[in-house]
């Protein structure tokens, strides 16, 4: 997440609003009791008890020795007791006043921070993976942004929003008071000083105050550049927190520790600097900012000094008028100062704000797509069967770069092409491999399969209907995708079935469970009542890679997918693993069209009975298996190639391998193949076919292990 300039406080407060106007929206009536808690703590108590407070020194000082005869004529001192008394009942009405205001923010805080949270993490739920990919934002960033930067956002936009609607009402509220003791002590004066003279020389002091105020806050920019080294700062410690966090068998197999000590140091060194700037920056402008406040209590002492000296000269300043301006003006400038620091709170929070708008904006536009997507009204034509052919017709797909800048979005590189005419038939019912070296697109077809993306020309079809013509949620409905690495979330083992079925009873959970084989599987692990245990996944998963693989086959298959897209099964488990979970991938893809990429070619060609071959965006070769490998194409070359990797080793292959090259080669002698083709023709030999320039390596069925834990 790059930060961006400073937006101007009017733009964060439109951004802001934007932002904040649905959960205020949701809690209008404590944002209406805020409010109020607001004003009468911040102006009506202060100005209350500053008034009885004056009026009780007018009376204590006119009921002094030498006007003591006078004072008991006036019954000046018969009124000392109640004033008193009013005034220790204003000053327990705001320490009530000023609980029930912290209360009633700690609650507001919570509800909007809750909100907003839930907001920001549904719309991330909302986004296809492509929008991840894309955008590039590592886990870390992203749960920053869902636990730190939206809390920084609820916090600013109860400043600029309802604190600022409330420091505008008391700032009112003092300034009445202020004017009104000016205008009666402007009324003793007889003819010494006109009350216009008075407004003049406090409109003055104001202006004083707020433009010292408004020149001290220009800083914001400085606060905005500090405070966006501290959230990249943030961010980097976050990225390497959670990557050493959900890694820790590979920090220690690596012996990584010190260079990853060395680098949270460096980080942390970073950070601490980055801070320590920006409180250097906020205290400096919070220093700066009590000079107005002084400024303005002098003027105004001293405006009344004056209207007393050029007052005739019986006239007296009453103490109580000292107190109203000695009492008042503090409250006044730090009203005064709140609402001038509005710029230097804005540029605050601003980077916060950008990301958290952008990323909302971004989900709104998603559910306007998915509206659209999902509003069409359905059409016979668009009725499959339960096993559909799956065709690419000239299908040309690239990722596009992102083309502006934003908090979420950096710049990418040019367009990056996958698929250049691409072109292939999945028969309906049948399993079929899905062949081709890393990064040449499998995984990149099951996403436009999946509609994460679409492509920018030729069509995917399902029983030759374009796949454009199915709502999103439909197209997902239909097609699965076990992924090579199954991800597992935070609570119950039933809660992660859940996630792939909401409805599932545990009746039925169970009759799946048993019918591939896992019911045994969970109960050794978590216990006679494994649905209710804590799953636990990662470093500190229970099950193996088979056994989470086997997992993930029966969560995807709640829904009874017509299309099974399986991204490598065999990747992260052992041999033996490996031959365990044939049968359960065999039984779930009968009945059903299946796609199967694999890095072990000799288990896939096994498993399957159709071949589609990339090579560099296009399919260079495609067919039943048993026609691909008496022929003399691209398939025929790599499967030889992996059987000399798979044989041509020190010793035995592993037994489900050597199972898996006798059935090939099985396969490769009903179709015609000389049965000593893969023994007799070795690497050297003139007589082996040629062999692509792009094949798997030797010893690849051997390299799949790398999780084997029961």
């Amino acid at each position: 997440m790059e930060a961006a300039g400073d937006p101007g406080v009017r733009r964060t407060a439109a951004m802001l609003w934007a932002i904040a106007r649905p959960l205020f929206a949701k809690q209008r009536g404590l944002i209406a009791l805020y409010l109020l808690l607001s004003v009468l703590t911040l102006a009506v108590v202060q100005g209350a008890a500053t008034l009885l407070l004056a009026r009780l020194t007018d009376t204590i000082s006119a009921a002094g020795p030498a006007s003591a005869s006078e004072a008991a004529a006036s019954g000046g001192k018969a009124s000392l007791l109640p004033l008193f008394a009013g005034w220790l009942g204003v000053l327990a009405a705001g320490t009530w006043l000023g609980y029930a205001h912290k209360y009633c923010a700690a609650a507001l805080d919570s509800r909007l921070a809750m909100d907003l949270q839930r907001q920001v993490f549904t719309a991330l739920l909302r986004r296809d993976p492509a929008w991840f990919h894309a955008q590039g934002n590592s886990p870390g960033e992203l749960v920053m942004l869902v636990s730190q930067l939206t809390t920084q956002v609820q916090v600013s936009a109860r400043a600029l929003l309802v604190d600022g609607a409330a420091q505008v009402l008391a700032f009112v509220v003092i300034v009445g008071v202020l004017v009104w003791s000016l205008a009666e002590l402007a009324a003793r004066t007889g003819e010494g000083v006109a009350p216009a003279q008075l407004w003049l020389l406090f409109g003055a002091v104001a202006l004083l105050g707020a433009g010292a105020s408004w020149w001290i806050n220009r800083r914001g920019p400085d606060l905005h550049a500090a405070s966006s080294s501290v959230q990249t700062a943030m961010q980097r410690m976050n990225t390497l927190l959670t990557s050493v966090m959900t890694s820790p068998d590979e920090v220690k197999v690596l012996r990584a520790e010190a260079l990853f000590a060395q680098q949270h140091a460096e980080i942390s060194q970073h950070l601490a600097q980055q801070r320590l700037a920006l409180a250097a920056k906020i205290e400096a402008a919070n220093t700066l900012r009590g000079i107005p406040a002084d400024l303005v209590q002098a003027c105004l002492i001293g405006a009344a000094i004056a209207i007393v000296l050029l007052s005739p000269a019986d006239s007296a300043l009453r103490p109580g008028v000292l107190v109203v301006i000695v009492g008042l003006t503090p409250q006044f400038m730090m009203i005064l100062e709140a609402i001038a620091g509005w710029r230097a709170e804005a540029a605050i929070c601003s980077p916060a704000v950008l990301a958290v708008r952008e990323l909302l904006d971004t989900e709104r536009d998603a559910i306007a797509e998915e509206a659209r997507d999902s509003g069409a009204p359905a059409s016979p034509a668009l009725t499959i069967g339960p096993q559909p052919q799956v065709r690419l017709d000239d299908v040309c797909f690239a990722y596009p770069p992102a083309s502006v800048a934003t908090p979420l979005s950096p710049l990418h590189a040019t367009p990056y092409p996958v698929l250049d005419g691409a072109s292939a038939l999945f028969p309906a019912g049948k399993i079929t491999a899905l062949v081709a070296p890393s990064g040449m697109g499998k995984t990149t077809l099951f996403r436009l399969l999946l509609r994460f993306y679409n492509p920018q020309s030729g069509n995917i079809l399902l029983d030759e209907t374009p796949l454009s013509g199915f709502p999103i949620p439909e197209v997902r409905s239909r097609c699965m995708l076990i992924s090579q690495r199954p991800a597992f979330f935070q609570g119950t083992v039933r809660t992660n079935f859940l996630a792939g079925r909401p409805d599932v009873t545990d009746t039925e959970l169970r009759t799946e469970c048993e019918r591939y084989g896992l019911w045994g599987i969970l109960t050794a692990a978590y216990g006679p009542q494994p649905l209710d245990a804590q799953f636990f996944s990662g470093s500190v998963s229970r099950l193996s890679g088979g056994q989470e693989k086997r997992f993930a086959l029966v969560r995807g298959l709640l829904n009874s997918p017509h299309v099974l897209l399986l991204d490598e099964p065999t990747t992260g488990i052992d041999p033996l693993e490996k031959s365990a979970l044939t049968g359960p991938l065999t039984q779930a893809c009968t009945g059903r069209t299946v796609i199967v990429v694999d890095h072990d070619i000799l288990w896939q060609t096994a498993l399957c009975e159709h071949v589609v071959v990339l090579d560099r965006g296009r399919v260079v070769d495609q067919g039943p298996k048993a026609e691909l490998m008496a022929g003399q194409g691209p398939f025929r070359e790599m499967y030889l190639e992996a059987m000399r990797g798979g044989l041509a080793v020190g010793g035995a292959a592993p037994a489900p391998i050597a199972r898996a090259v006798q059935g090939g080669a099985a396969v490769a002698a009903r179709a015609g193949m000389p049965p000593s083709g893969v023994e007799s023709a070795g690497p050297d030999d003139p007589a082996a076919p040629p062999l692509l320039a792009m094949k798997l390596g030797p010893g690849t069925p051997r390299d799949g292990a790398s999780k084997a834990t029961g």
